[in-house]
């Protein structure tokens, strides 16, 4: 019986530490195609500022269903970006696309976006315990050049897609 509590006691701490709970990330109001500004933190935009470890902004039609996740390779991004030392940057409760700020280099792009276009942001930082955690984002650029953010359910059908014929 012992044996049998002991065990259920490992799978809960192993379950547990595989939980990463999502930091806040969403588009901050006026950005546009040439200054797109999201914002991020550790419970909303209130919330604590993180320090980014890193960035990746893909085209929605990039991201489908592969069996091993849904993003493409890095080099397949339209911008990325990482902090050097890797432990994170300064305290941010915001990121530039093409310029993340402080101690965060550029690794691809950043490239054009596209007139009209549809993206997916996905940033990993640092809260205030130290711990890794992950933001993820969907967004238009219109015509006119300005950026809305997705609504949950369009967000949800992009990560349905699978992969193209052909």
């Amino acid at each position: 019986m012992k044996q049998i509590q002991k065990r259920a006691v490992l799978i809960a701490l192993a379950l547990a530490a595989g939980c990463q709970f999502g930091l806040d990330m969403w588009v901050l109001p006026g950005s546009t195609a040439n200054n797109l500004t999201f914002g991020i933190a550790d419970g909303g935009p209130s919330g604590t500022a993180v320090r980014l470890h890193s960035i990746d902004v893909y085209r929605c039609a990039d991201i489908y269903d592969r069996g091993t996740g849904y993003y493409p390779c890095p080099n397949d991004a339209v911008w990325s970006a990482q902090a050097v030392p890797l432990n994170g940057a300064h305290r941010t409760n915001a990121i530039t696309y093409g310029d993340a700020g402080t101690d965060v280099v550029n690794t691809r792009g950043p490239k054009p976006l596209d007139k009209p276009g549809c993206y997916v942001a996905i940033a990993y930082a640092r809260d205030d315990h130290d711990v890794l955690r992950v933001a993820t984002i969907g967004f238009h650029v219109l015509e006119d050049a300005s950026v809305t953010q997705m609504e949950r359910s369009e967000y949800e059908r992009v990560f349905s897609q699978r992969k193209p014929v052909g």
